[in-house]
């Protein structure tokens, strides 16, 4: 057997076994489940103004922790809503869709985990092409896209590196595209972010830490912002701007 095919065989049976710990948890049945594409619009009607849409990882069995993220959200008055890593072209145009021309769109948040970061930031780039700004896209440890769109004023990126070439169940620092004015913030949890993970937190874990959830939380809840604070700023900047540092308020 080749060393190619010995790899390609170690990650199926990787993958397989991790999906028989995620099943015998029964920790994936409900994130499984397709995201409800009618939640999707430039409005809200929740404490906090904004929405927030969360891509799971492949097939939706390892990232049962953005359900609890999500879960965590709408505890705080956001309106949040999760999707399957194989809803991302039809989620990208729905949003699209339902969101180009608006005047004074709430804020939009993108949070994602593993391939389902891959699938955010392709999203960010297909609402670039209809001049559609995402406020904030959240991503834990990515798999191959490492490009922010120009469109996207903040991103946060918690990731691991992982040992030799192959992408499995490691991540990889994101780079603004050119020409961006938006803020790419990489935070390693390996280094620079010890503190905020639980100590072994790795690929598969990242999702369902607690403690990396609550600054999560807090990173949307600062793009988010109450009524009555968005009802004083809003409109004042007026339609999306591409390539203005300032927030869509």
């Amino acid at each position: 057997m080749t060393t190619r095919s010995s790899c390609v065989l170690f990650r199926f049976c990787a993958a397989a076994a991790l999906l028989g710990l995620s099943l015998a948890g029964g920790g994936c049945v409900t994130s499984m489940m397709p995201g409800d594409l009618a939640q999707v619009k430039p409005t809200s009607e929740t404490p906090r103004a904004g929405q927030v849409y969360l891509i799971r990882g492949w097939s939706g069995a390892f990232s049962w922790g953005i359900d609890d993220l999500a879960r965590d959200l709408k505890a705080q008055g956001v309106s949040a809503h999760v999707f399957q890593s194989d809803q991302r072209n039809v989620l990208a145009q729905t949003i699209a869709e339902r969101y180009r021309g608006v005047k004074d769109p709430e804020p939009l948040c993108l949070v994602a985990h593993s391939q389902g970061s891959d699938d955010a930031l392709a999203i960010a780039a297909e609402l670039s092409k209809s001049n559609v700004a995402v406020d904030l896209i959240l991503t834990l440890d990515n798999v191959d896209v490492t490009t922010v769109p120009k469109n996207v004023r903040l991103a946060y990126h918690f990731w691991k590196p992982g040992s030799g070439d192959s992408n499995f169940l490691r991540g990889l620092p994101l780079t603004p595209e050119p020409g961006s004015t938006g803020r790419v913030i990489n935070i390693n949890i390996a280094e620079d972010g010890k503190d905020l993970t639980e100590p072994g937190a790795s690929h598969v874990t990242m999702d369902k830490d607690a403690k990396l959830r609550g600054h999560l939380v807090n990173h949307v809840l600062a793009a988010c912002p109450d009524r009555t604070a968005w009802a004083a700023t809003r409109g004042k900047s007026g339609a999306v701007l591409l390539n203005n540092n300032s927030p869509r308020r």
